[in-house]
């Protein structure tokens, strides 16, 4: 009961659509807050604020304003993956070696061509390190969703699966939810290796 099919309620099409929406909005923020001193100082502390609540937590709260259906777990997914993704990425690009920031400075380069060639590269690896924390939050965030407001999902089978006494069930779907993550997670490492493989040159 409750289960349906088709590819908009997929869970991995949800995924894709909480990392989406996660990654561009976290990066943009991200690299605001660690290249702007400016941008930081106004909007730092609200954002520091705001990472304090757990998405869980918010749950009941946006249940009332979006319901139980696609809208809730998007915008929980999203928070869940735009926080770890701009944290990290503000810190990257902090800890960008000054030789970088002062070649740059001899250069005079354009301010696009500095964020190009210096300050992406110089921040890649921690940007891949919050993009993978970020999909294993979209991941989580999804099933708690599941869980505690909705109507289908593997989240919701649990629940009905326990309410029903189907420990075999409970079972499956939390193998599952290991799996998925699991993989998930394996993925996107080969994906930064592969990506990233000039670190090691």
């Amino acid at each position: 009961p409750g289960l349906r099919s088709g590819g908009a309620r997929c869970p991995l099409w949800r995924v894709a659509q909480g990392v989406a929406l996660g990654v561009t909005l976290g990066l943009l923020l991200g690299v605001a807050l660690g290249a702007s001193p400016g941008f930081e100082s106004w909007i730092g502390p609200s954002f520091r604020t705001l990472v304090q609540i757990p998405s869980i937590a918010l749950i009941p709260l946006f249940m009332m304003v979006l319901g139980i259906d696609d809208k809730l777990k998007l915008f929980i997914m999203t928070k869940a993956c735009l926080i770890p993704l701009a944290l990290i990425t503000a810190d990257g690009i902090r800890n960008i070696p000054n030789s970088y920031i002062e070649v740059s400075q001899v250069l005079k380069l354009r301010r696009w061509t500095y964020y190009r060639w210096v300050v992406l590269p110089g921040a890649m690896p921690a940007i891949f390190t919050g993009v993978r924390q970020g999909v294993a939050h979209v991941w989580v965030s999804l099933v708690a969703v599941e869980v505690m407001a909705s109507a289908d999902g593997i989240g919701y089978l649990m629940t009905w699966s326990r309410l029903l006494f189907q420990l075999d069930m409970v079972l499956v779907c939390v193998a599952t939810i290991g799996v998925t993550g699991f993989a998930l997670d394996f993925g996107m490492r080969k994906i930064e290796a592969h990506l990233l493989k000039w670190r090691g040159n």
